[in-house]
């Protein structure tokens, strides 16, 4: 008998190791599938550098001129990480946001518990006709798991807040006429009304 639950240890040991050599193999689940892309650096200086371009293209609009702004992919990685930093659970680490082809490609690292996995999110960003910022989700996961539709909705009120529905003083709104993402920058054009 004792023989029999040796072997039926070891073999449930051997399974659980050979579980878990594929699980660390499989794609999305413990690798970060940017490896290969330089890291972008992270910077309370560089988040600071957005929030003092985007407050000098707010004054713009509000003189009553059109603005411009870019952002580039490290003031957005800087700032987003720096805001990550505060929410507790899930924590959201590692993030990294490259801006390509018209779309925003937002990668990390989701832990909680005593889980982590990789946040694979591409979104294409552009201006519609009515001057709001339209938004399409090309990838939305949390390793190998989609990111349900409840919270993309989340996430999307989320930028519309930061890109553009946030009444200025006087009533005025901000208009897009162009919101082009590409070579690792967000270009934005517009006015108030």
């Amino acid at each position: 008998m004792f023989k029999h639950s040796l072997k039926f240890r070891i073999l449930a040991i051997g399974s659980v190791l050979l579980m878990a050599s594929l699980a660390c193999n499989f794609p999305g689940i413990s690798r970060s599938d940017n490896n290969n892309e330089d890291k972008i650096p992270v910077s309370s200086q560089s988040a600071q550098e957005l929030v003092d371009n985007i407050q000098a293209a707010v004054g713009t609009a509000l003189s009553g001129q059109p603005f411009e702004l870019t952002i580039t992919e490290t003031q957005l990685t800087s700032y987003i990480a720096t805001r990550m930093q505060s929410i507790q659970e899930p924590k959201v680490s590692d993030v990294q946001i490259r801006l390509q082809g018209g779309k925003a490609k937002i990668s990390g690292k989701v832990e909680q518990d005593s889980f982590s996995l990789p946040l694979d999110l591409t979104v294409r960003i552009s201006a519609n006709s009515q001057g709001k910022p339209d938004y399409e989700f090309e990838a939305a996961k949390i390793g190998p798991l989609p990111i349900p539709a409840s919270v993309l909705d989340d996430i999307t009120v989320w930028m519309d807040e930061a890109l553009s529905s946030q009444v200025l003083p006087g009533g005025k709104e901000i208009f897009f006429e162009t919101i082009n993402i590409d070579n690792g920058q967000i270009y934005l054009k517009g006015y108030t009304k």
